[in-house]
């Protein structure tokens, strides 16, 4: 039994994908938020590329969490592509295979023809040995693969896209250039190496995120780093272990940086514009989505909780600049198509096709992706790499290394002798992995040591575990699997010397006294020196390498402990331990298992998909809910109106039971209010607070987005506004999602040039909420937009953009939306389009279609502001609204009869008119308003029939030729 602090993780016994442990409608606050902070962190940070969390026993049998990263088919595609000699089908397989992993005919075909080639008989064979190795990998299939996208950039092309003096300094200390980066850091953990070990060095550790760290080197300057590295280096008392790092590590880096840059691929960019606006482009960097995903320092305001998804930006135009104009070609390529560097990227394509602006002579040729280029080059903050070293400097530490490593595979004499000349072509059937690279008698090649040591120090350090790496297709993760972490006999941990070493760190050098240390860290030390598990993995966590301290003289170079430091907080830290504690695959017998229902199962699987996406970023999923109390006697009068809807479909349904419960009052005498909605903000978002005209007391005024049933009376959508006290409100839970559609609301209505313009227009403009997704569009064809999205709103600032999403997330997500509102899914039976209603209705109205139509293209109703067809209304584009073309394949029925009966009681700042709250012209239609509405939802759930009737084909095609004589007969005889 664990401590309170990590009683969530017991949560994991049970509940195997985590995700159900957040908030939900059922539980605002999260059951558990420790354990899913830590799952997310292990997520966000590619922990499992190194340790992989199986949760199967076999193909069948769930034994907790599973966090592996999905099989290497694209990278194998990939590294496929690059052999010269493939064939047209090869070369069309291997393209479908890394624009879809899942497609498994594609990839099984392609296996079956690259197996065929490496059984040619000698001299027939097209393809390379490696070509033939990737077989392998494509060939494979695994019954329980893992889910998860590797976390970091490709690689396969970073030569292209940075030189030699950064990727050198980012290897070397990533958080130099990004002190927000989650890469973490393999170099420079040296405090278990030095000797003087004591209070000094902790009272110059550095914040990180939220919590102050006990130790390590952790994000310190690059300056500061570096002075420490020269100071030890003058000195004529460093330690050896300390020495050693300090001579091989620089030779690693150097061989690490060589290697990428030299298995770099040749990448295509786009053809540069000659001209292009920064000033312009710092506009659509602020509008077409950017600041969803990234930081920049020009825009603090547009911060939000995830602003971390993609990386800051604000150094950009430093990091690429050592490649001059093939770094400006690299970033406007990276804008256009993500995917054409990037196979699996997250990164959407963002539609930033070049358009014409104007006409004639005034017409003006605009790219929008060369302007954010421009932008983002020229609006780089300051930053140079660090010093790099000569490598003739360390060519003598670089042949010890390499000795070093090929003594584990020869003996001494002969590691020598191969170090010299090289490894006889002889022995090459005998190995494989990196001692290929040496095989070829002759004068050994510094680019061939570099290339050794590079592929060596790749595989020792485990890169490819969050990077598509060229040459590492088909490694393995290099830790411990984590999937029983948590119940592992603590025997089996090596504590090692840490006791020592904690001493001298943060005592007198013999002894610590965890109870002069704040609370946190004391329980955490008391658990290391006690040798419980929860003090291994913080120590670990904190300073990965300190239990090699007081080791490293008795061990190689390459024996030592390799684990990088990420840069976590403390309050992370912990996150984590809570998370890994509770991996011990023994679930309880299956009847206390988590087994959701269909519905639930639905919403768990897309909310995975939404955050991997960052969907929130831009879009609504939930309004704001609050609690409040009032007073049952003056609550009516004084706080607004709940006038019913003009038809009666659209008025909500409560039990009895709902309504007399709305009445009960607490022991002070005062009722209790829960509503959903959001509160009114003015233009600089801020919530509006007025005084009471009556009473004199502050109150906020709270639009609902769902109907809520509040002191006997039910409150309707698209009413006047709630008005709530804000000393009488006592829970409040925020929006999910949305951020930067509330951080450009203000941003698009001051550029608005229309003067006169509404608040309220001004959210048609940026991303929708998609509240109520679920009852408002067909399953089928939310799948087709996802995988393909077009647009639907003319006056929005920015478009959907293409994600990377394979055809099974986009139908979790579909799910996900209906399961989310109770919709039917995936199929919804429309009685409106069956051929027997149309003709009933025929019956009673005879043009019944065409008399509807008559509405929707009468100047006063819907083309007013929609398009149809290929009409436009005249007008400013921002008062368009979506072409009712489309509306029978994207909407449901039901919301489209809802929405005609109400706009604002769907989406309450729509600007969309009650047109049937008076009955239309009976010149147009024979009918009451209920019988104009239900002709207007049946022509538009119609509309393709309709269009289709008044398209002649046979009008079309052209008779046929006079048959010649004696041919009359025979075209059909067959």
């Amino acid at each position: 039994m664990y401590p309170k602090r990590f009683a969530e993780s017991s949560c994991l016994k049970c509940h195997f994908d985590v995700v159900e442990l957040g908030p939900s409608k059922r539980f605002p606050n999260p059951p558990a938020p420790k354990v899913l902070e830590g799952y997310q962190l292990v997520k966000q940070f590619g922990c499992f590329g190194c340790h992989e969390i199986n949760g199967f026993d076999g193909p069948d049998r769930r034994v907790g969490p599973d966090l592996r990263a999905e099989p290497p088919y694209y990278a194998a595609a990939l590294q496929l592509l690059t052999d010269p000699n493939l064939s047209d089908d090869e070369r069309r397989l291997a393209q479908a295979v890394a624009a879809d992993p899942t497609d498994a005919e594609s990839r099984a075909r392609l296996a079956e023809l690259i197996e065929a080639d490496a059984q040619a008989e000698e001299g027939d064979a097209r393809l390379s040995a490696q070509s033939h190795k990737l077989a392998d990998i494509l060939g494979s299939e695994t019954e329980t693969p893992g889910r998860l996208r590797k976390v970091g950039p490709s690689l396969r092309y970073v030569g292209q896209k940075v030189d030699r003096r950064f990727l050198y300094d980012w290897i070397r200390d990533p958080q130099h250039f990004r002190p927000t980066t989650r890469m973490p850091r393999f170099f420079g953990q040296w405090d278990h190496l030095k000797d003087g070990i004591g209070m000094e060095h902790a009272s110059s550790s550095h914040e990180q995120g939220e919590g102050k760290h006990h130790g390590g080197t952790g994000s310190t300057s690059d300056e500061e780093s570096h002075a420490d590295d020269d100071e030890e280096s003058a000195s004529d008392e460093v330690p050896e272990g300390l020495a050693v790092a300090q001579k091989f590590e620089p030779v690693e880096i150097y061989a690490l940086t060589e290697y990428l840059l030299a298995n770099s691929q040749p990448f295509e960019y786009d053809p540069l514009p000659e001209k292009a606006d920064a000033k312009r482009g710092k506009q659509l960097f602020q509008t077409r989505g950017c600041l969803a995903c990234h930081r920049h320092h020009e825009f603090p305001d547009a911060e939000h909780p995830r602003s971390d998804f993609g990386p800051d930006l604000s150094r950009i135009g430093a990091k690429l600049s050592g490649k001059g104009d093939d770094g400006r070609r690299w970033l406007y390529t990276w804008l256009r198509h993500p995917d054409k560097y990037h196979a699996r990227t997250r990164m959407p394509d963002l539609k930033l096709e070049p358009y014409t602006e104007g006409s004639g002579e005034n017409a003006v040729q605009i790219d929008p992706a060369a302007d954010i280029a421009a932008y983002l080059i020229e609006s780089s903050q300051p930053w140079q790499p660090g010093e790099m070293p000569e490598i003739a400097s360390l060519t003598e530490a670089l042949d010890e290394l390499a000795l070093e490593y090929l003594s584990n595979t020869f003996t001494e004499s002969q590691a020598r002798r191969y170090l010299k000349r090289g490894i006889p072509e002889g022995l090459a059937s005998e190995l494989k992995g990196a001692e290929l690279a040496l095989i070829g008698e002759g004068q050994m090649t510094l680019e061939k040591k570099l290339d050794y040591i590079g592929r060596k120090s790749m595989s020792k350090y485990g890169c490819f575990g969050c990077h598509d790496v060229p040459g590492f297709e088909d490694a393995k993760p290099i830790g411990t699997t984590l999937a029983d972490w948590g119940r592992k006999d603590t025997s089996r941990l090596a504590f090692e010397q840490i006791s020592t070493y904690i001493a001298k760190k943060l005592g007198d050098g013999h002894e610590v006294k965890v109870e002069d240390l704040d609370p946190d860290t004391g329980f955490f030390v008391h658990a290391l020196l006690n040798h419980r598990r929860e003090g291994f993995i913080w120590q670990k966590l904190h300073e990965p390498r300190s239990f090699d301290y007081k080791k490293t003289e008795t061990m190689g170079y390459n024996e030592r402990l390799r684990m990088p430091k990420f840069p976590l907080s403390d309050k992370q830290i912990e996150s984590i331990i809570t998370f890994v504690l509770g991996l011990v695959a023994e679930p309880p017998a299956d009847q206390y298992v988590f087994h959701p229902d269909p519905q639930r199962k639905a919403e768990l699987a897309g909310t995975e998909v939404l955050d991997k996406f960052n969907c929130t970023g831009c879009h609504m999923l939930q309004t704001e809910t609050w609690e409040f109390t009032f007073n049952p006697e003056t609550f009516t009068r004084d706080f607004g109106s709940s006038a019913p809807y003009s038809f009666d479909f659209l008025m909500p349904h409560f039990t009895p039971e709902e309504i007399e419960k709305s009445k009960q009052v607490d022991r002070r005498g005062l009722g209790h209010g829960k509503v959903e909605g959001l509160p009114l903000r003015s233009t600089d978002g801020k919530i509006v607070t007025d005084e009471h005209p009556e009473e004199e007391f502050p109150i906020h005024y709270f639009d609902l987005w769902k109907p809520a049933v509040l002191n006997g009376e039910i409150w309707v959508v698209g009413g006047p506004s709630l008005m709530v006290p804000v000393a009488s409100i006592t829970k409040q839970w925020p929006a999910v999602g949305g951020h930067l559609a509330r951080y450009l609301h203000p941003v698009v209505l001051k550029q608005s040039p229309d003067p006169n313009v509404k608040p309220s227009d001004a959210w048609g403009w940026v991303p929708p909420p998609l509240v109520n997704e679920g009852i408002k569009v067909q399953t089928e064809w939310l799948h087709e937009f996802l995988l393909d999205p077009y647009p639907i709103r003319p006056a929005v600032v920015l478009r959907m953009p293409k994600f990377n999403l394979s055809s099974d997330e986009a139908s979790r997500l579909v799910d996900y939306f209906a399961a989310t509102d109770g919709a039917e899914f995936p199929y919804e039976f429309d009685q409106r389009t069956q051929e027997s209603h149309l003709a009933t209705m025929e019956a009673k109205h005879p043009g019944y279609l065409d008399d509807a139509l008559r509405i929707v293209v009468d100047n006063n109703y819907c083309v007013k502001c929609h398009l149809v067809g290929d009409y436009r209304p005249p007008g400013s584009v921002t008062a368009l609204a979506p072409n009712l073309e489309r509306v029978h394949k994207r909407l449901r029925p039901e919301f489209v009869r809802r929405w005609l009966g109400k706009p604002k009681s769907l989406l309450p700042y729509t600007g969309m008119p009650d047109n049937f709250e008076k009955p239309a012209p009976q010149e147009l239609f024979k009918g009451d308003r209920l019988e104009q509405l239900d002709a207007v939802v049946d022509l538009l759930m119609n509309y393709d029939r309709l269009m289709q009737r008044k398209t002649s084909i046979s009008a079309m095609v052209k008779p046929p030729a006079p048959a010649a004589k004696g041919e009359a007969g025979q075209a059909g005889g067959q």
